[in-house]
């Protein structure tokens, strides 16, 4: 007897030539049967479906031994779902996970947040097909195993996807930033928003759109942007915030913490900080020991019904070209300064440039009359004999050097001079409180420090010198 055993998976019946272990069921047949009987067998099994046609005569006629196993039937196996392939035109962000154990990643410059235009194609996505049903030998559907990657891509914001056959493409919508913190998510929106803080699970934030941060920048951390940043917390100390549009602070900025705006800048208070503004600067409630530097007027004025924020200026050195409304100024402590209706560090740069420009020229004087190059006029033959002469190559390299250094300098003179910051001689300094000295005070071409306390006032420039009015 031959003995059919089917496979408890249906995807294999073979025949054994001896009894089948204990558990196993099998069909008993004939082997010296004819084609009938053993069509039989098969059919009292269940088989039905991928039974070796060729195998299964070879036996009916008595050509095939029976000496070992045959394999008389096989499923016809499924053929999975195609994989979603899937291409993205831009990085996602570098996280410690996505690294190997052995590679550092710099998590403050993680590219979080990425500037797209209009039309820009983010991600393409390829639908490698439908997958197949099998057939197993007793006739049953044998369902397709799932693919590796059937996941398609999902999108938020201001995504565009257009369908040809079976590619999906992803279009920016607008010019805005991408967001790609999440794998497998394309997210385009008009402006970055920040719920929490701008630290290590951001990294540095650098795009051209507006940024909206609900939280602080910590620490040591940077947002540059190119158009309004608005930061509900606080700018914490060596953190840095540039803008070519405004800047606004819900709460303070630190020491060392650096803003700067090619607008507007408001602040809550600062403490030895760096507030730069292409505008007005606005302080809240107070300046302490700060460097502020406004092409248009500072204001530092207290909120109204709160009796912590005094609006007092301490400190530091304060500069507007158009003129500061203060509400108290200076400590007895420390020196306050302020510097009115002229950049001062333009003026100090230019000033700086000129002086080693003429330093240049006058070193550059003085080696050539050395070398006797003043004597061109006259003999000029003798003097370039001298200088070619190889005992005075290191005096021809340092009439080289110099000769670069004044062409340098005067090049940054001339870079200065083509954009001089705007100067206004009648720019005010308005304090609605006190002044407390000392308080050194500079307007234009003349100055004067405060050593006496004063009330209310206006002081401003007038016949060369600083004129006190009360307000």
């Amino acid at each position: 007897m031959v003995y059919l055993v089917v496979e408890a998976d249906g995807l294999a019946a073979r025949l054994l030539p001896t009894p089948p272990e204990k558990g196993l069921t099998a069909v008993e047949i004939h082997p010296a049967g004819d084609l009938t009987l053993w069509l039989a067998g098969l059919g009292k099994a269940g088989v039905s479906h991928g039974v070796d046609q060729e195998l299964l005569e070879r036996l009916a006629r008595g050509e095939q031994p029976l000496d070992r196993p045959l394999t008389i039937a096989r499923a016809t196996p499924p053929i999975a779902d195609g994989n979603m392939e899937k291409t993205y035109h831009f990085e996602f962000v570098a996280t410690a996970r996505a690294a190997g154990q052995d590679e550092r990643v710099d998590l403050k410059r993680r590219n979080f947040g990425l500037d797209v235009h209009e039309g820009q194609l983010l991600a393409e996505q390829v639908d490698q097909g439908k997958g197949q049903a099998g057939t197993d030998v007793l006739g049953r559907p044998l369902p397709p195993p799932p693919p590796a990657d059937r996941l398609v891509i999902q999108t938020r914001g201001e995504v565009r996807e257009t369908r040809e056959g079976n590619r999906t493409c992803y279009y920016a919508k607008v010019n805005g930033v991408l967001l790609n913190g999440e794998p497998g998510l394309v997210h385009v929106e008009r402006e970055l928003k920040i719920a929490g803080d701008v630290d290590y699970s951001t990294g540095d934030l650098s795009t051209q759109v507006p940024i909206r941060i609900r939280g602080s920048v910590i620490q040591g951390f940077a947002v540059r942007s190119g158009a309004l940043v608005e930061i509900g917390g606080h700018v914490e100390r060596k953190a840095l915030v540039e803008s070519r549009g405004d800047i606004k602070v819900g709460k303070g900025a630190a020491e060392e913490a650096w803003l700067k705006a090619e607008g507007s800048l408001r602040v809550g208070f600062a403490h030895g900080a760096i507030l730069e503004a292409g505008v007005d600067v606005a302080a809240d409630s107070y300046l302490h020991q700060c460097r502020v530097k406004a092409r248009g007027r500072i204001l530092v004025n207290a909120k109204r019904g709160s009796r912590s924020m005094t609006g007092a200026v301490v400190g530091g050195e304060l500069n507007a070209i158009a003129g500061m409304e203060l509400v108290s100024v200076g400590s007895p402590s420390t020196l306050t300064t302020l510097i009115c209706g002229f950049d001062a560090a333009w003026r100090a740069a230019l000033a700086k440039a000129e002086s080693l420009l003429r330093e240049a020229e006058t070193d550059l004087s003085r080696i050539l009359r050395r070398a006797g190059v003043n004597l061109l006029a006259s003999r000029p033959g003798e003097a370039i004999k001298a200088l070619s002469d190889p005992s005075q190559r290191p005096l021809v390299r340092e009439i080289a050097a110099l000769q670069m250094r004044r062409k340098a300098l005067g090049s940054q003179v001339g870079d200065l001079k083509s954009r001089p910051a705007p100067e206004i001689f009648d720019a005010p300094i308005k304090v609605t409180e006190r002044l407390i000295p000392d308080v050194l005070v500079v307007l234009n071409a003349c100055k004067t420090i405060f050593k006496v306390e004063t009330g209310p006032c206006i002081i401003r420039e007038k016949d060369g010198g600083v004129q006190v009015s009360p307000s």
